[in-house]
């Protein structure tokens, strides 16, 4: 256009943060980078978010951004949550979790049982998948650890209410939280 654009942010559909959009005004000839950033703590299959910029263009009041994507979870637990029933104190008990990742390797760096009253009886190991084994075509993973939770004799009556935390080799992923109940 021949005169000033002024631009403003109206709303967005999700907790998202446009940059440098606050009254913005761009000159004849000149443009302006939009980004919209947010952070998703959903692994749905499709996501859509959204946001409203009104500007001062008499053609064209109101411009919607749209962004439609899926976000591909890098590091997951199946199950994700390790439920014994029926245990008696006298006597142990085993539970596996399998890990799986996009990554063409995954380890863990650290392992760590939050709840550190009862942590003491706990062990826990871990060994890598098979390349070959179907469970990581069937996931959709590059790779894959069996992560083998033991608990000893002794474990004090009541609730079995524990949390394993898993710092992994997977690249930009949190610790991984896998609930041990039972």
């Amino acid at each position: 256009g021949e005169g000033d654009l002024k631009i403003k942010l109206k709303g967005t559909t999700c907790k998202c943060t446009i940059s440098d959009l606050e009254d913005t005004v761009i000159e004849p000839g000149e443009t302006v980078d939009v980004t919209l950033k947010w952070k998703s703590n959903d692994y749905s299959p499709v996501f859509s978010q959204s946001a409203t910029i009104m500007t001062t263009d008499p053609k064209r009041e109101i411009v919607e951004l749209v962004i439609t994507g899926r976000v591909i979870q890098p590091l997951w637990a199946s199950p994700q949550a390790l439920v014994i029933s029926k245990v008696k104190s006298t006597d142990g008990f085993e539970g596996e979790i399998k890990l799986f990742s996009r990554d063409e390797s995954l380890d863990v760096l650290e392992s760590k049982l939050t709840h550190v009253a009862s942590a003491e009886y706990y062990d826990v190991s871990w060994k890598a998948m098979d390349k070959a084994s179907p469970e990581l075509q069937t996931e959709g993973a590059k790779s894959g650890l069996v992560v083998s939770v033991a608990a000893k004799p002794g474990l004090p009556l009541g609730p079995l209410s524990q949390i394993l935390a898993l710092t992994t080799t997977v690249k930009d992923s949190e610790a991984l939280q896998i609930p041990v109940l039972g």
